[in-house]
C-alpha cells in the first residue's frame, strides 16, 4: 500500500462518499506497516482521532478539515497534492500556509505578499502568534495582489498553544 493509493482513496471519497469509499480510507488508516513512510503515517493519525468528524468534514467540504489534510500532503508529492486539491474546496486556488509558531514562511521571504496576508489575517480578528497556523486561499488569476489578498479565504487550521481549541482574536479572547 502506497501514499498513492491512500491518496486516490481519499480522492474516491471525497467524489462519491458512499460507506465503500470510507471503508477503503479506513483500511489504509488501520495498517500497520512499519516500512510506510512518514507522511503515510501523518494521513492515518488525521483519521484516526475523530474520524467520524474528518469523514464528514470532507464530504461537506468544511474548509479547516481539508486545510488539515492537504498539508499532510503537500510536502511528499506536488502531483498527488494537486490532485487532492481539485476535489477540495480549494480547488483552483494558490494555497498559503501561514505558521506564527515556525515563522511565517520557511526559507523564502514573500515581502509584500506576506506583509498583506499578515494585514488580512489580523483584519479579520485572527491572532497571529502563539503558534497558530492558518490557510490562505488566494485566487491567483488576479494580478493585483492587493485585490488577490482582499478576497482571500482565511481558514484557521490549529495552535500550537497545549489545549487551545478554537481560534482566537487579535485581543487574546476566544473567537467561539
Amino acid at each position: 500500500m502506497t501514499l498513492a493509493d491512500y491518496v486516490y482513496s481519499i480522492i474516491d471519497y471525497a467524489r462519491d462518499s458512499s460507506d465503500e469509499a470510507r471503508g477503503k480510507v479506513e483500511g489504509f488508516t488501520k495498517t500497520d506497516d512499519e516500512s510506510s513512510p512518514d507522511y503515510y503515517d501523518k494521513l492515518q493519525v488525521f483519521f484516526q482521532n475523530n474520524p467520524d468528524e474528518k469523514f464528514k468534514g470532507i464530504k461537506e467540504g468544511d474548509p479547516r478539515i481539508w486545510g488539515k489534510l492537504l498539508l499532510r500532503v503537500f510536502e511528499p508529492t506536488q502531483e498527488l497534492f494537486q490532485k487532492l486539491k481539485a476535489v477540495s474546496p480549494f480547488a483552483g486556488k494558490t494555497l498559503v500556509h501561514v505558521d506564527y509558531g515556525h515563522r511565517f514562511v520557511k526559507g523564502i521571504n514573500f515581502e509584500d505578499l506576506e506583509r498583506k496576508i499578515h494585514e488580512k489575517i489580523k483584519q479579520q480578528d485572527y491572532r497571529t502568534l502563539d503558534g497558530d497556523d492558518y490557510l490562505v486561499a488566494l485566487d491567483a488569476s488576479d494580478s493585483d495582489l492587493q485585490r488577490m489578498v482582499d478576497g482571500a479565504e482565511v481558514v484557521w487550521l490549529y495552535s500550537g498553544r497545549l489545549g487551545q481549541k478554537c481560534p482566537r482574536r487579535v485581543d487574546g479572547s476566544p473567537r467561539e
